[in-house]
């Protein structure tokens, strides 16, 4: 299954998402050539981020 079609399945199965989830859908779908992933939170407005597929060390950016 293409990274986009397991994205798509995985999207569907849950009403709603965690930004850990989405994380680790990113992290379940990445690329060779991925440089970063990001997850922006759209009810408080921040947004989390890791660097050349290091999944484990995540950033959080919150705009305050």
């Amino acid at each position: 299954m293409c990274p986009f079609d397991r994205l798509y399945k995985a999207l569907n199965e849950k009403n709603e998402n965690t930004t850990e989830d989405a994380m680790q859908l990113l992290n379940d779908v990445h690329q060779g050539n991925t440089e970063w992933s990001v997850v922006y939170n759209l009810t408080d407005f921040n947004a989390q981020f890791c660097i050349n597929k290091d999944y484990d060390k995540v950033y959080d950016v919150n705009p305050e």
